[in-house]
């Protein structure tokens, strides 16, 4: 008997996830991109998959996999000449380590609400990675070499 993955249902949580992250960035990082770079300017409001949706469903409704993005980050970086069926993957190397950071953060400080989880994060990299990942609780600086090992190999 073959599982079916609901769709729909993935779709739902996925935006229920955009919207708190939303939220959550305006409310506490005072809307601004979650990565800063020479095209971070301005309000984040897109909210980004750094792992495809529609290629990775079962991780699209992880805070972790989602990131606060200016338009001009998502539609011309993220997203290669508003392509958003491409992934231009130097520029996902660079927001899954944005992630880590933020995560990491969110993890520290205890005066705002955690809204990440490390093994949820760790998830994410393992299933993005096509791969099985054992990582110690916060272990960051471990995280980044996996990050970075990936890139370089792939």
């Amino acid at each position: 008997k073959s599982t079916k993955i609901n769709i729909s249902y993935y779709k739902y949580q996925s935006t229920k996830a955009k919207k708190f992250l939303r939220k959550f960035n305006n409310a506490y990082r005072k809307g601004i991109s979650e990565f800063q770079d020479d095209y971070g300017k301005g309000p984040a409001t897109q909210m980004h998959h750094i792992f495809p949706e529609h290629d990775f469903p079962e991780i699209s409704m992880y805070l972790e996999n989602l990131i606060a993005l200016t338009p001009t980050q998502h539609l011309t970086q993220a997203h290669p000449n508003n392509h958003t069926a491409k992934i231009d993957f130097a520029y996902q190397e660079l927001l899954l380590k944005a992630k880590a950071g933020r995560i990491e953060e969110n993890l520290l400080d205890t005066s705002i609400e955690t809204i990440f989880s490390f093994d949820n994060f760790i998830d994410v990299l393992s299933t993005g990675f096509d791969t099985s990942l054992q990582v110690a609780e916060n272990d960051f600086i471990t995280v980044m070499n996996i990050i970075t090992n990936y890139y370089l190999e792939n």
